[in-house]
């Protein structure tokens, strides 16, 4: 994979590497307890978090072969509407997960249909991926929305796989093949 940061996009989306810029937005929508419940990761306390957590996607992306995370917005504004990315790379398997969010405000317009089509088009290309899977919470269901118009296929449920806010979570199994993506 290139080293340089890969920007895409779309007609209507920018899909861009994040920075410190973005800790401001991160932090609203991580800080958020109904926007994180289905997450799979506590909500944020501190804005120094958001900043760690830009950090960690930008040292993901100097590992090679870890994953890449993007922050979406328009082309006409740095503004975040959300993020999307895949981690957990397998090289051997050709394979990886997907993850992505948007903030409240941005839901509901096809922005991350948009951006998941985008970033699944490049993985496929780049990443020599023959699989992509995604772990969504059962009761997220624009999440599950999203995965399954793209076309994700349910595969099945993780019991108790997940643990946030100090409980346990059953996870729904998505997986979508490469010969079954027509980005």
């Amino acid at each position: 994979m290139n080293s340089a940061f890969p920007e895409l996009q779309t007609p209507r989306l920018k899909l861009r590497e994040l920075t410190d810029n973005d800790a401001d937005v991160l932090f609203a929508m991580h800080s958020n307890v109904d926007n994180m419940k289905y997450d799979g990761i506590d909500h944020m306390t501190r804005r120094e978090q958001a900043l760690q957590l830009i950090a960690e996607y930008a040292k993901l992306r100097q590992q090679p072969g870890s994953g890449i995370c993007w922050g979406i917005c328009t082309p006409e504004s740095t503004t975040l509407l959300g993020t999307c990315g895949f981690h957990k790379w397998n090289h051997a398997w050709n394979s990886c997960l997907i993850r992505y969010d948007l903030k409240t405000a941005s839901r509901g317009q096809g922005y991350m249909h948009e951006a998941l089509r985008c970033a699944l088009g490049w993985a496929f290309s780049n990443m020599e991926l023959n699989r992509v899977g995604a772990q969504i919470h059962p009761g997220n269901r624009a999440a599950v929305m999203v995965a399954e118009k793209i076309g994700f296929v349910r595969e099945g449920l993780l019991r108790k796989a997940g643990y946030w806010d100090q409980e346990y979570h059953d996870l729904c199994k998505y997986g979508l093949l490469k010969n079954e993506f027509y980005g």
